[in-house]
């Protein structure tokens, strides 16, 4: 049960990490791309049609989000699995897939992102996975 409760916290350690740089990297992003002034961010439609009308850097500094993001949710959850990193780390990564169908469901973005999107997200959390674990298996020195 040990274990269980261990890889439980793994995954939202993982996530909570992935959700905390994603957050910090689109921080940069609204001041590099801000919305256009007098959005209503109370109206979803007001924010449906300002998301609309950026332009393509605003939807690559995404795409770096999630990438930066997924990797290191992925390695603080292999890092921090009990076993299994790569497991771990793809568990995080899922959950985070399914975030951004939400985001991109939700949010007009444009075709292309349906597919960068989750390619962008798995291929990091991969990474982030496979080399969290590495680094969890490297024996501390004598």
């Amino acid at each position: 049960m040990r274990n269980i409760g261990r890889s439980i916290l793994a995954v939202l350690g993982g996530v909570v990490a992935c959700g905390i740089v994603i957050f910090a990297v689109e921080a940069v992003s609204s001041q590099v791309f801000p919305l256009p002034p007098g959005t209503d961010l109370t109206d979803p439609d007001a924010i449906r049609a300002a998301v609309a009308d950026l332009p393509l850097g605003a939807f690559l500094f995404l795409l770096l989000a999630w990438f930066v993001g997924v990797f290191a949710g992925a390695w603080v959850a292999a890092r921090l699995a009990p076993h299994s990193p790569i497991v771990h780390g793809m568990i995080a990564t899922g959950l985070v897939v399914v975030g951004a169908a939400v985001n991109l469901a939700t949010l007009p973005h444009p075709g292309w992102m349906w597919v960068a999107g989750p390619a962008v997200i798995v291929a990091s959390g991969w990474l982030g996975a496979r080399l969290g674990g590495r680094a969890r298996a490297i024996p501390a020195p004598a």
